[in-house]
């Protein structure tokens, strides 16, 4: 258990400080229509974690304690893919040249005219897919029973959506200063977007590829 949550606060803060759904949350912030976008981005946000965690808790359940076995081969397995695609990942971006200055991207110059449906499109659209399936494979083979897994997908949840809760929660308080902070964390975001990504990537990806290949040769 002590490995099964010291893996999803990683994965958890890692998620809740990813640049570009922090970049994208503090964008729907910056619209005309703010805090309902912001409200809209985090409920989708949840709702897809939610909605990942009903099926691996589904798969806790349908199996017996004698197929934990066979539990624990598929979470050691989500977790070797997901460090893979997020080497995959690593080493294409490491080989681009560094990106120049340039326009922001079409959905970036049209997010003024996002409304909450649209928000929480995004909110789904910009999940770390890879950290997710990756917390979930944790929770499916650590074995811990409905109880459990309902309790670990909890904590997931709240550490990867922290980030974004704090920020609303600042938006809400004190929009004026929020506003001109995040829009300077904005600002070094994007400076500094694609090497953090890259980083990241990297060190995660090895982590959970290393991590899910013993679990499965052990």
């Amino acid at each position: 258990m002590d490995q099964l949550f010291a893996t999803l606060v990683v994965l958890g803060l890692v998620i809740a400080v990813e640049p570009l759904p922090v970049i994208g949350f503090i964008l729907v912030l910056s619209t005309p229509r703010g805090r309902a976008n912001g409200v809209a981005f985090v409920l989708a946000w949840v709702a897809t974690i939610a909605a990942i965690a009903a099926g691996v808790v589904a798969l806790a359940d349908s199996w017996s304690p004698r197929g934990g076995g066979s539990q624990g081969q598929v979470g050691y397995s989500l977790q070797l893919v997901a460090g893979l695609v997020l080497l995959v990942l690593w080493r294409v971006r490491s080989r681009r040249p560094a990106p120049s200055a340039g326009p922001s991207p079409g959905w970036m110059r049209r997010i003024d005219r996002l409304n909450p449906p649209g928000s929480a499109v995004l909110g789904f659209l910009l999940q770390p897919w890879p950290l997710t399936a990756a917390a979930m494979g944790a929770i499916l083979h650590a074995g811990v029973g409905v109880p459990g897994s309902i309790a670990a997908a909890a904590v997931f949840t709240v550490l990867a959506t922290s980030g974004l809760l704090a920020m609303l929660g600042y938006e809400l308080l004190a929009p004026e200063r929020s506003r001109a902070r995040l829009g300077a964390l904005r600002a070094w975001l994007e400076a500094h977007r694609s090497r953090a990504i890259t980083i990241t990537a990297g060190i995660v990806g090895a982590w959970l590829a290393v991590t899910g290949l013993i679990g499965l040769l052990a």
